[in-house]
Formats: C-alpha cells, sequence, structure tokens
C-alpha cells in the first residue's frame, strides 16, 4: 500500500518504551502503511529503542517522540501533532483519575487503554455520556483482561443456555521482564480486601493470600491466587454466572509465589501498611532470579454451564506463549480495537470496559508471527451422581426430588432451616473442622448444587455460615460425600415418598476407616408440597457424639 505518512492514522502510545508501550508499537508497525505511531513518555533516550524497531518494520510508522505526562495531559501538542488515538500503556491504573481520556474526549480524540486496575475499568462508564457527545470512542482494559478474556468466553460459550462458573488464570514465565509499574500494582493490592462473585453470592476475598494448583493444557501445572482485576466485575456482569467468577495470578517459581503469600498475610494481618514502597527492592531482588525458570507463559480460561444441547460441559481455552513472546499478549487486543477504528469497522461511540468490541479470531491475528499456541478442550460432565446411581429408580421419586437430583449445570434454592449443634466441646471443635453449622436456631437457608468434572458440588448457606461437600457417583445405587479430609460412601434407599442415605463405609485421607469409627448419618429428603423440598440431616461420631442436626424446606425452582 503506498501511502503518505500524512495519510496514516496517527497513535499515541502513552508509555511506548515500557514492556507493554513498546510491544503495542511493533504490533501497529507491522501493519504497513496504515499508522504513524509516535512514542509518548517522559524520557525520549528510553523511546528511542521503541522507535527504531517501528522504523526497521516500517520506517514511515515511526512518528517521532512526543514528551507527555498522562496525570498532566497536554492534549493541545497531541492534536497538533495530528492523533486521532491514544493508546495508555503507562500505568499503573490503579487509583488514577480520568484527566487523560476526559482531555481525550474534549477534543474529540479516540482513547483506548490497556488498564488492570479493577475500579478504573469499571468506573470508565461514567464518561460514556461525554464520549458520545464528542463521537469518540473510550475503551478500558483492552487486554488480558478483560478484553481477551471476554472474548475467549465469548467464543466457548456461543448458544448455551446458562453459564455456571468463570474461572481464568495467567501465569506468566519467569524470564519474562518486569514492568515496574506492574509491580506496583501487585503490591498495591496484595493482602487488602477484594470482592469475589463466588458461590452465588459476592464476599470478600484476600488477594495473593491463598494459593491453588492449576493445570494448564500446553504449559503445565502452576501456582496461583486471586488477583482484583476487572475480570472479577467484567464476567459478573456481563455473563451473570450463577456460581462464581474467580481471576486468578501468579508466577513460575514458587519462591516468588511464596514471598507474595507471606507479604500479603503481613499486610492482611496489620503487621505492613502499605506494601507499594518495596516493588523497586522487590524488582530487583526478582530479576536476580530470572535464570530460573522458562520464558513459557499462559492464559487459561475455563467455563462450565449448560450449553445449547441442555448438557452440562465444562469448556477452556488457553493460550500458551513461547520464546519470552508472552509480554505480547496484553497488547493484542488494544491493537485489534486500534485496527478496528482506523479502518471503520468498529462504529462504537462512548465509553465502557473493552470487551465484546473485537472478537478472539480478531484479536489472534494481531499475533501474526508470535510463537503463540492456543489449545482447547470440552468435557460433556454426564448425569448427576444421583441420577446415574438410581437409573431407573429415579422415576420412584416424587417430582420435587426427581428435579433437584437431574438438574443439569447448576441449581440454586432458598428456603430456611432448623440447626441443632453438637453438644459438647468436642463435638463443637470437630464440626469446626467439617464446616457444619454452630449456631442453634432457625436461620435463612440457601443450597446451591454446581456440576463439576470431579463430582456434583454441594453448597449450603445457613445464615452467614457456609458448609461445603463433594457428591459422586460411587457404583450401582451409591453415592460418595466428602467432607473435608473425610468421605463416606452412601446407599440411596427410595420410595415413593422420597430418598434415604445410609453409610455403608468410610475413609479418611484415602485409608478406610475400621466399622466402629463410621460416621452415623441419618438422612432423609422428600416433597412437602408441589416444588417445595424438605430434608432432615443428623450427623454424629461414636463416642463424640452428635455434630450437628438441620432440617427445613428449599423451593426448588
Amino acid at each position: 500500500m503506498s501511502t503518505t505518512s500524512t495519510e496514516r492514522f496517527g497513535v499515541l502510545v502513552v508509555g511506548g518504551s515500557g514492556v507493554f508501550g513498546s510491544r503495542l508499537c511493533e504490533r501497529l508497525a507491522r501493519h504497513e502503511g496504515r499508522f504513524r505511531v509516535v512514542v509518548g513518555g517522559r524520557d525520549e533516550s528510553k523511546a528511542e529503542h521503541a522507535r527504531r524497531t517501528v522504523r526497521d518494520i516500517d520506517p514511515l510508522s515511526d512518528g517521532g517522540f512526543l514528551k507527555f505526562d498522562r496525570n498532566r495531559p497536554d492534549i493541545h501538542a497531541v492534536r497538533e501533532c495530528g492523533i486521532s488515538l491514544v493508546a495508555d500503556a503507562a500505568g499503573p491504573f490503579q487509583g488514577s483519575s480520568y484527566v487523560l481520556p476526559s482531555a481525550c474526549i474534549s477534543r474529540g480524540i479516540h482513547y483506548v487503554d490497556l488498564a488492570d486496575g479493577r475500579n478504573f475499568v469499571s468506573d470508565i462508564v461514567g464518561l460514556d455520556e461525554a464520549a458520545r457527545e464528542a463521537g469518540v470512542a473510550v475503551l478500558s482494559g483492552a487486554s488480558s483482561t478483560p478484553a481477551l478474556t471476554a472474548a475467549a468466553v465469548d467464543s466457548l460459550t456461543s448458544g448455551w443456555r446458562a453459564i455456571s462458573r468463570i474461572e481464568t488464570a495467567i501465569s506468566p514465565g519467569n524470564r519474562a521482564p518486569r514492568g515496574l509499574s506492574v509491580v506496583e500494582a501487585i503490591l498495591s493490592e496484595a493482602g487488602g480486601s477484594t470482592s469475589v462473585f463466588e458461590d452465588g453470592r459476592w464476599a470478600q476475598g484476600t488477594p495473593f493470600s491463598s494459593w491453588v494448583r492449576k493445570t494448564i493444557p500446553g504449559l503445565g501445572t502452576r501456582s496461583v491466587s486471586l488477583c482484583p482485576t476487572p475480570d472479577l466485575d467484567v464476567m459478573a456482569e456481563r455473563y451473570r454466572p450463577l456460581a462464581g467468577a474467580v481471576f486468578r495470578a501468579g508466577m513460575e517459581l514458587g519462591v516468588l509465589n511464596l514471598g507474595l503469600r507471606m507479604l500479603a498475610r503481613a499486610r492482611s494481618m496489620g503487621l505492613i501498611r502499605d506494601l507499594v514502597p518495596l516493588a523497586r527492592p522487590l524488582r530487583w531482588a526478582a530479576d536476580r532470579l530470572t535464570g530460573l525458570g522458562t520464558d513459557r507463559g499462559a492464559m487459561h480460561v475455563e467455563v462450565s454451564g449448560t450449553d445449547r444441547e441442555g448438557r452440562s460441559v465444562l469448556a477452556s481455552w488457553s493460550l500458551v506463549a513461547e520464546a519470552n513472546d508472552g509480554p505480547t499478549i496484553p497488547v493484542l487486543a488494544a491493537s485489534a480495537i486500534i485496527v478496528g477504528i482506523a479502518e471503520g469497522r468498529i462504529g462504537f461511540r462512548g465509553a465502557a470496559p473493552a470487551v465484546g468490541i473485537v472478537d478472539l479470531e480478531d484479536i489472534l491475528r494481531e499475533g501474526g508471527g508470535l510463537a503463540l499456541n492456543p489449545w482447547s478442550s470440552w468435557i460433556d460432565m454426564g448425569k448427576p451422581p444421583f441420577e446415574r446411581a438410581l437409573g431407573s429408580r429415579m422415576s420412584v421419586l416424587p417430582a420435587t426430588t426427581r428435579r433437584l437430583h437431574s438438574a443439569e449445570g447448576i441449581l440454586v434454592m432458598d428456603g430456611e432451616a432448623t440447626i441443632d449443634p453438637a453438644g459438647n466441646a468436642l463435638g463443637r471443635l470437630v464440626s469446626r473442622v467439617f464446616g457444619f453449622p454452630s449456631s442453634a436456631g432457625t436461620v435463612p437457608c440457601r443450597v446451591l448444587l454446581e456440576r463439576t468434572p470431579q463430582g456434583e458440588r454441594w453448597v449450603r448457606f445457613f445464615g452467614r455460615q457456609r458448609m461445603v461437600s463433594l457428591m459422586r457417583h460411587a457404583g450401582d445405587g451409591m453415592v460418595d460425600e466428602t467432607f473435608a479430609m473425610v468421605t463416606t460412601r452412601l446407599r440411596i434407599d427410595t420410595d415413593a415418598q422420597g430418598l434415604s442415605l445410609v453409610p455403608v463405609s468410610a475413609r479418611a485421607w484415602g485409608l478406610p476407616l475400621p466399622g466402629f469409627m463410621l460416621p452415623k448419618v441419618t438422612a432423609r429428603e422428600w416433597e412437602a408440597g408441589d416444588g417445595v423440598h424438605a430434608f432432615m440431616i443428623e450427623v454424629g461420631l461414636p463416642v463424640i457424639g452428635r455434630l450437628v442436626r438441620y432440617e427445613g424446606t428449599l423451593q426448588v425452582s
């Protein structure tokens, strides 16, 4: 395409000399003949590497350097440079104001950023009316989260009837460069408090204080922890999952994750007030370990729910980056959006999180020439454990009981329960280990049944107390229920009124318990009216006695 530089679409990349900004400049330059890229920042000498990279790809893409401060933007100078769009890749965005996007709106300039600050991205909608009147697009979070993750969820769940849970994880390779703003952003959140939609309700979580092991296809197993990114809000609001929406992140080296966990816990306990001043020394220390680990990183998106055929399924998508190309992934969505605006294919005007603007194919197209390997899988989770165990005997059960134990995807029921807790100190101690309710009386009750590849997850809320167990099919007429470290095998007896559960064996930490240590369980379920499920459960142990007894009703809808 033979055009002069004046005909090109002018883009100012704020923070263009940084880890992500320089890569965005490179991606735009690869669209030869389309863009004039101006590197914005405070230090011209630091911008020279990004400009040289742009010139090597397409000499006419180099639009020079503009001394620029995102917190005190000279938007008049931006307009004088013939800029049509400002891309903010500087950060950190946690606690930032909207002075730059507001200035862009005032001059009729499009704005896109790579923000990962949860509130910054969610609250950008406050500029929507002004952006619409100015006829510009103001899009925040055009990065791995939430733009790329939302595009992956859109692709995975096309045509689905319902979404139960969305879980996202990101784990960069240890040899990937660490920008100071990223380190500061992590430390500003670690050990604080953040809201997360989990088990069908909003609750408070502590970022980076507890870790789980996540297996990412094509990469392996990495440790990740709750991370307060825009996904926590965007996924819950955009897709309305019934069970949860969680975003986790972690580093490749266990020693770095352990150090972050200790710092997070120290802050949560009030031992350290502010971790951000530690950013530079911690970054220096982490950089001393770059010889360890690999240059392989990935992001992983996992969604469970009910597909268009009414089946309970688990769909997942991963993007594995090789050869230190991982740091380019966060700029692919921004690049795709900028290209779409420049070509006139994106007609959105207003201010919003950058989700639903470009699809997954558009974003991955911007990764041409990179060592990126996408993986995807789809698992049919089959029939619920009670339906598998009972087979044709399900037809004997009353309609409400049958509906409860054959629900696909997820079932949420509300009602009330009367609790009779353990009667002695030892029983109360053991009850606490298993998460059994400990307060006597009648309280609101909510039960959430969630299908997972491991079985059916039962989450019970008695007032504010939460109790969780996992039910799995264990053969003809049998199910296993796991509380904490103990798994009890239960025989299902059925009749026209309902069903009963009778313990036949038990294991603790995988080891079989002798008969005299078998938990004492009395469990009965029955229909108490159209759509009303009644239950009575009592659990005890030999010698210790009753651990808990609860009974009540739930509305099955």
